[in-house]
């Protein structure tokens, strides 16, 4: 009787932790799931042009991006991230691993902090040249190279706006 009053006592004691953790990724997954969504109700609707999103080394690329804020909007920032990603994939099943490597990356900052008025548009610009490192976009059964653009819009103490648009050198 004293052993299942102890453990019924504990048992009680910890049925709050397992409730918080599910509480916590449900709440993660729902930044996850509509964080765009949440950082659109400050920025607005958000549009980011890439031109050319085929090129070949030596080439620039240039990045726009455009916003009309609602309202009057303070950003800590707006960069793009140029990038070269190699994923492989190596074993199967219960071995399977992704390894990952970085092969080229380059930051512009499109604007720093701002403060963006409401029912403006705004517009930013960048542009990225192709390095010549020898790193072609290639896609196998278990391997691949890609290129991509990626603009985050850093908004304080809000959901960041993020999106990435493929390049195929």
């Amino acid at each position: 009787m004293l052993i299942g009053a102890a453990s019924l006592f504990f048992g009680l004691m910890t049925l709050p932790f397992p409730g918080f953790l599910f509480m916590g990724a449900a709440a993660a997954l729902f930044v996850f799931a509509f964080g765009r969504e949440v950082a659109q109700r400050r920025t607005g609707a958000v549009e980011m042009v890439v031109d050319p999103e085929i090129v070949a080394p030596g080439d620039s690329v240039d990045v726009m991006v455009s916003l009309r804020p609602p309202a009057h909007v303070v950003v800590n920032g707006i960069k793009a991230t140029f990038r070269a990603r190699e994923l492989c994939t190596s074993g199967s099943g219960n071995q399977k691993k992704v390894h990952k490597h970085l092969g080229y990356h380059e930051v512009v900052e499109l604007t720093g902090a701002a403060q963006l008025a409401g029912k403006q548009e705004h517009v930013f610009e960048g542009r990225f040249v192709v390095p010549a490192i020898g790193v072609w976009s290639f896609r196998g059964k278990r391997d691949r190279i890609t290129w991509d653009i990626e603009v985050e819009v850093d908004i304080p103490s809000w959901h960041d706006w993020k999106r990435s648009v493929e390049i195929l050198v």
